[in-house]
């Protein structure tokens, strides 16, 4: 029988040669070298944020009286821009302001990758996605700010 000619398969690289024994001292098997290792700090974070909360307990404040009619309702902090977004969009505008907006900005951010196709890991040299994070990273943040200073202000306390 003939046999194919066997190809020698390209060397596997590595962070340090291999040792006197042919020992491959750059890397690690996955399970249950590398896993256990997350697994570990996982667990440390998640111990050490119960232990937060257990000391540190958050409070429902006061509790709802229909008579005051000064209460101003405010979604949670996470939702501050789309919020302050309904405030530029007022009446018959709102479904910009709800869907064409956010929507538009979830799309680019989605497409993205097929958008901006350099080869290139360099975020100077990605001027395309750089700027599409920076800019959607700018305005959720100073909307945020906007719908937050706007909120003090109306309860008066700025």
């Amino acid at each position: 029988m003939n046999k194919a000619p066997r190809v020698p398969r390209p060397p596997r690289p590595l962070d340090k040669p291999l040792g006197k024994h042919g020992v491959d001292h750059g890397h690690q098997s996955f399970f249950p070298n590398f896993l256990l290792k997350e697994w570990i700090v996982g667990a440390t974070f998640i111990f050490c944020f119960a232990l937060f909360i257990f000391y540190n307990p958050v409070t429902l404040g006061s509790q709802a009286n229909p008579q005051d009619t000064s209460f101003i309702p405010m979604p949670d902090w996470y939702f501050y821009f789309l919020y302050q977004l309904l405030k530029y969009f007022p009446g018959k505008d709102i479904v910009v302001g709800v869907v064409l907006v956010p929507g538009i900005a979830m799309m680019l951010l989605m497409f993205l990758p097929w958008l901006d196709t350099s080869a290139t890991r360099r975020p100077i040299q990605r001027i395309i996605a750089t700027t599409s994070m920076m800019l959607t990273l700018f305005l959720v943040i100073w909307l945020t700010n906007e719908a937050a200073v706007q909120h003090l202000a109306e309860i008066g306390l700025k």
